[in-house]
């Protein structure tokens, strides 16, 4: 009997069950990294020696790795068990993958936390209101209020949805605690979905056994995009060849832009993705559900698309696709283009993509530099986190270093380590490594000083003037400006303006563009100057001075005017017809939004419509105007929660300290308590809708 139970006890070593539904598989090996594997039971059972070979295949590429199977009846029950796992060693837990069945959890009250996204939640369908994150599952500071669940979303194909709030009382910015990746059969393809996941199983295992060499890219960039404009599309090369040497070679990137000329882009791009030499494929363009629409543009006549049934049989070469394009990662579609690349009769064992709109200006090859280093690519998707941005596939593929040292693990491994990070920043190389700078670990290097609290604006600064390389600048630039967006501090917001005051001036247009969309939000009149001079440097550079004019059009109009009239440059003609031509479309708009926001003769649909514009163009002389509307007790309720919700856009303004004064002197209002809004979308009290956009301007924890 004794041997017996002694047999029996060696057999449960490697297997922990909690009740009946959840079993937790421990690690075989101890590596120092920890992984999880999260997959349903059915799929499990169905894949269970695919299963096992990619764990085995994981543990040999140094992954620790759990294997979390379960009859999931919802999102938190996963979300626990996750986080049981990595309560066991958090320090050294690098990802999770989501294999399977595992619920989709869609996001409502949470678009402050994405990039492009403005929509009214009260007036469209959830499916199309709400946000598909797996931010979920791997940002465990993020806190969620369930609403409902539906089978009847449309086009999901029956598939349960789960959805949720981002609470009020929440942190009200991202920080995942580790990556996650999702491997999901869409039940509108056609195929045996256990075996389809198996066989990617199999693939990806195979890769880690042996990992690919990396080539050559892929660019293809659709109609309309960043306008067409030649000087952003060779700004955005020359920000990838800046932090990935190895494509500075001749011939590394292959670039298929859309021209009016010659519309077949289509054609062209899927013969590209054929190719072997292509090892990352890179698209920037439009999308739609299950749909790529690279010559997209009804100015040119052209309507070539790609849909997701069509890629699904193209042998696709690239072992890593990015995709910035809308809805082409909206994981709950029974149609969806990113599952369309993995599971195609290719190479592909990852995609990053969005599964609502996108932002055309996305500097989505931030810290992309790491992968050709041999990083997993999923530890470069938790560093630029977006609330709507998912990444398919295996998380923790990787290449084969082109370099003489592998970034394997390396975050993971040097968790807290600041004497690593200072090297690395500093010589853009690994510790005890010597060779050429690598300007993608600097910036990683910067990203994890500045999480660790040991670097601060002044010292941004000071790496920015040494003028290391376009992306480092850029790095500091938005490292600064994340900065002073943690609170009000007078230091910080000085250094802000001293580093946009030269960001906006610099010779690199991708940094000009990304300091001017800062500049906007920023919004401080002492930029005016180099804004003003930036108009003169970019005239050509039609992607660029838009952000320019943008962010001088935040300054109110009498002033700026004024401020012109006596500028140097109030004699160039050229600027002079630049302001002239501009202030008309930048200041109209603005008047009609103010007209609208105000009459109290006009519905209050099209009041609340004219506000949510407000969320990207967030004018520092509206502060006022927001705060007596939220006061205003004989206003629709409906419009005071827009307004309060408005409030929390000022996280960057330089004015935000008085948005910060206001909100607290509202919220010791007590008749806030009892205004509610009540609905199923959205029950919260006024109350909450200030507290939320003050835990946002404070970023609380």
């Amino acid at each position: 009997m004794k041997k017996i139970l002694l047999l029996l006890a060696v057999f449960l070593v490697g297997m922990v069950s909690y009740g009946q539904k959840v079993d937790i598989e421990q690690p075989k090996t101890e590596t120092g990294v920890r992984f999880a594997v999260v997959i349903d039971s059915k799929t499990f059972q169905k894949c269970k020696k695919e299963v096992y070979n990619y764990r085995d295949a994981l543990e040999k590429d140094g992954l620790s790795t759990y294997i979390i199977s379960g009859e999931w009846e919802n999102p938190d029950q996963v979300k626990e068990e996750i986080k049981r796992v990595y309560a066991e060693n958090p320090k050294n837990f690098e990802g999770i993958v989501l294999v399977g069945d595992i619920p989709v959890v869609m996001v409502r009250n949470a678009q402050n936390l994405t990039r492009s996204f403005k929509m009214d939640e009260n007036k469209f369908e959830k499916g199309r209101s709400s946000v598909p994150s797996d931010r979920f599952y791997d940002d465990l500071g993020l806190e969620f209020e369930f609403l409902t669940k539906s089978s009847n979303i449309k086009d999901a194909g029956g598939r349960e949805l789960f959805f949720y709030n981002l609470s009020a009382g929440s942190k009200q910015y991202l920080s995942p605690d580790f990556y996650s990746g999702r491997i999901l059969f869409p039940n509108g393809f056609k195929g045996d979905k256990y075996k389809e996941i198996g066989k990617f199983l199999d693939r990806a295992a195979a890769a880690h056994l042996a990992p690919p060499q990396m080539k050559n890219m892929l660019l293809s960039r659709g109609a309309l995009s960043e306008n067409e404009d030649f000087y952003a599309r060779i700004g955005g090369i020359e920000m990838i060849k800046d932090q990935v040497p190895f494509l500075a070679r001749p011939n590394a990137i292959q670039v298929i832009d859309f021209n009016k000329d010659t519309p077949s882009q289509k054609d062209r791009l899927m013969e590209a993705l054929k190719q072997p030499q292509n090892t990352v494929f890179y698209y920037r363009g439009h999308g739609n559900y299950a749909v790529m629409a690279p010559g997209f543009s009804a100015a040119h006549g052209s309507t070539a698309e790609i849909k997701a049934a069509e890629m699904l049989k193209n042998p696709t070469q690239a072992y890593y696709v990015m995709l910035n394009s809308c809805f082409n990662g909206s994981i709950f579609k029974s149609q969806d283009m990113a599952p369309s690349f993995l599971f195609s009769p290719g190479n592909v064992l990852a995609v990053q993509s969005v599964g609502i709109n996108s932002h055309q200006d996305e500097w989505e090859f931030r810290y992309a530099g790491i992968i050709y280093g041999g990083a997993r690519v999923g530890e470069c998707h938790r560093l630029a986190p977006l609330l709507e941005r998912n990444l398919f596939g295996d998380p923790t593929f990787h290449f084969k270093s082109v370099y003489n040292y592998d970034l394997k693990d390396f975050t993971v491994k040097n968790t807290g380590n600041e004497e690593f990070w200072r090297y690395a920043m500093e010589k853009g190389l690994p510790l005890g490594v010597e060779g050429d700078r690598n300007n993608s670990i600097t910036c990683v290097a910067v990203n994890r000083l500045c999480r660790m609290d040991k670097l601060s604006s002044s010292d941004l600064a000071k790496l920015w003037g040494k003028r290391l390389s376009p992306s480092v600048l850029l790095e500091c630039v938005l490292q600064t400006y994340d900065l002073y967006g943690k609170g009000c501090d007078t230091t910080v917001a000085n250094d802000l303006l001293e580093i946009l005051n030269e960001g906006i001036l610099s010779q690199y247009e991708f940094v000009v563009r990304h300091s001017g969309m800062a500049a906007k939000q920023f919004a401080d009149p002492r930029l005016e100057d180099a804004l003003i001079n930036s108009i003169k440097y970019n005239l050509k550079r039609t992607r660029a001075i838009r952000f320019v004019a943008e962010a001088l059009s935040m300054i109110p109009e009498n002033e700026m005017l004024a401020s012109f009239a006596n500028h140097p440059l109030s004699k160039d003609p050229t600027v002079a017809k630049y302001i002239e031509d501009n202030k008309k479309v930048l200041y109209k708009q603005k008047r009609i939004q103010h007209l609208v926001i105000t009459d109290k003769n006009t519905g209050s649909d099209r009041r609340i419509l004219h506000s949510l514009g407000a969320k990207n163009n967030p004018f520092p002389d509206y502060i006022p105007l927001f705060v007596s509307m939220v006061e205003d007790e004989s206003l629709n309720t409906e419009l005071r929660f827009v307004q309060a919700d408005l409030l929390g856009w000022y996280e960057y303004s330089y004015k935000k300290k008085d948005v910060v004064d206001a909100i607290k002197r509202m919220l010791s209002n007590p008749s806030f308590d009892a205004t509610m809004r009540n609905s199923l979308n959205n029950k919260v009290s006024l109350r909450d809708v200030l507290t939320k956009s003050l835990n946002r301007l404070e970023k609380t924890q």
